[in-house]
């Protein structure tokens, strides 16, 4: 029983690379955009290491933009808590919350509020052996901040139905080797601009994503790690409003990607120095999908084994 369920979880893996194969094929006459989801860079993995049984896992990130950065970035923010809400022998439910705020630095202290991202979701997992299955419903949205003289205004709406396969992979250079692929199908899509502005890769025409994370740790000396990371996205946008329509006849799609390292300090494993690069060819804050090359510094804490 245990072979067989660990087969259908790599099945399901390869099923998600097959199908970017198949779009990446079939669409290389398209335009390439961008959307941005807050989990992008990192996994979240919802065990019974990570979170005791009816308990509340936790994470927080603050960084600066400096040296490669757009208009809308200078500061970066996030907090999350995952909740153990269910367990039995067959799989565990949680809730999760994670916000992600933006802020640039066009005000007279250089510490203005530009933008904050909203994601909430309820979702089952089950771990298998060196498999973790994620399959839920996850809501967003992106909402901006002081904004009275701008002139403009955007606000998007996103939720799907998200599976998440992660892969626990033996690699004798590395202390651990994770890979993350993930299925996103949007259910609601709703991109607000004011003034009205067209844009071929509108959340309102968004209905499928998929992508990938890679995650490497390595013990460099006794008291200190290092960790590296990959992650890329792309999303597909249809006028069609048939999602079977839509899966057939794309009218465009978008890349997101980036890459990141850090240093942990083993006496402190809750806490991460991080330096990160990210390209978005669409950050959801401007109303005319500029593309973002960002570089960012940060610091990470979290509950043990949370967030990689």
């Amino acid at each position: 029983m245990q072979v067989k369920i660990t087969r259908k979880l790599n099945c399901v893996s390869f099923n998600l690379i097959s199908l970017l194969i198949f779009f990446l094929i079939n669409i290389h006459s398209l335009n390439i955009f961008a959307q941005r989801l807050i989990d992008r860079n990192f996994i979240i993995q919802s065990t019974h290491d990570s979170i005791p049984k009816g308990r509340i896992g936790a994470y927080g990130k603050f960084g600066m933009h400096r040296l490669i950065r757009d208009n809308n970035h200078g500061w970066l923010q996030e907090i999350g808590i995952i909740i153990d809400l269910m367990r039995n022998h067959f799989f565990d439910f949680h809730g999760e919350s994670l916000i992600e705020f933006i802020a640039d630095p066009n005000n007279d202290i250089r510490f203005n509020p530009r933008a904050i991202f909203w994601q909430e979701g309820l979702y089952f997992s089950k771990q298998l052996e060196n498999h973790f299955l994620v399959l839920g419903y996850f809501h967003r949205c992106k909402h901006d901040i002081d904004n009275y003289f701008l002139n403009e205004e955007r606000t998007l709406i996103y939720a799907s139905i998200t599976l998440k396969h992660v892969i626990n992979i033996q690699k004798e250079f590395f202390d651990d080797f994770k890979i993350q692929n993930r299925l996103d199908i949007y259910t609601v899509r709703n991109d607000y601009r004011t003034p009205k502005t067209f844009s071929k890769t509108s959340i309102d025409n968004l209905f499928l994503s998929s992508g990938s994370i890679i995650y490497a740790k390595k013990t460099i000396t006794p008291e200190i790690e290092c960790i590296l990371k990959l992650n890329f996205l792309i999303s597909f946008f249809s006028y069609e409003r048939n999602f079977f329509k839509q899966v057939k006849s794309p009218s465009s799609f978008q890349f997101n990607y980036g890459f990141s390292t850090g240093i942990n300090l083993k006496r402190f494993p809750e806490f991460l120095f991080i330096i990160s690069y990210e390209f978005l060819n669409d950050s959801g804050i401007s109303i005319n999908s500029d593309k973002s090359r960002l570089l960012s510094f940060s610091m990470l804490f979290s509950t043990s084994n949370l967030i990689f």
